[in-house]
């Protein structure tokens, strides 16, 4: 989503107006280390022995089965991703784990490369991120290095609010008032 409109947005710029990042993923490598460790410690022993094998299953997992897998891992990491959820199942939602696999195996190679900063750089329209406090993604890791790279940068951060700020029982009413305002 985020790292995806940067992209957009650096490469067509008379096309993009504001840009409104919502619980991006770090922009750069040395934040990304933390998250799989921050979600391990969210997770009591059991939980966490299943997402760590549920991990290694998906690896060698025929691609037919692949999918569930994923809704078993992504249903765990909801539980780390939220401070207090008004819903905690992704049962409704359809997971497609080839697409995911192949945005973040690139998202992955310009994060590290440092292609995702450069394009950050070119971004000529305001930007807003909005953050979680509680977000196992930093907000160190999209603050600092977009306050850097972008002209007009503003970043929000949200409390008692963790991935999904619009799931988020007490700050989804503040996270919609600002992106009402904004638009």
């Amino acid at each position: 989503g985020a790292l995806l409109s940067i992209l957009f947005a650096s490469k067509y710029p008379d096309q993009v107006k504001k840009l409104i990042l919502v619980a991006a993923a770090p922009l750069g490598e040395k934040y990304a280390s933390r998250i799989m460790e921050t979600r391990l410690e969210r997770l009591d022993e059991k939980d966490a022995g299943a997402l760590s094998r549920l991990m290694n299953q998906i690896n060698i997992a025929p691609q037919n089965k692949k999918d569930p897998l994923f809704l078993d891992i992504a249903e765990l990491m909801r539980k780390t991703d939220a401070f207090q959820p008004e819903s905690t199942s992704y049962r409704n939602v359809t997971l497609d784990f080839n697409i995911y696999e192949s945005v973040w195996t690139e998202a992955e190679k310009m994060r590290s490369s440092g292609e995702l900063l450069q394009h950050a750089g070119r971004v000529s329209c305001p930007v807003l991120a909005i953050h979680g406090d509680y977000d196992p993604h930093p907000y160190n890791s999209v603050k600092l290095p977009l306050g850097k790279a972008i002209k007009d940068f503003r970043f929000l951060l949200l409390e008692k609010c963790g991935h999904e700020p619009w799931n988020e029982i007490s700050a989804k009413n503040s996270f919609y008032d600002n992106l009402e305002k904004e638009i």
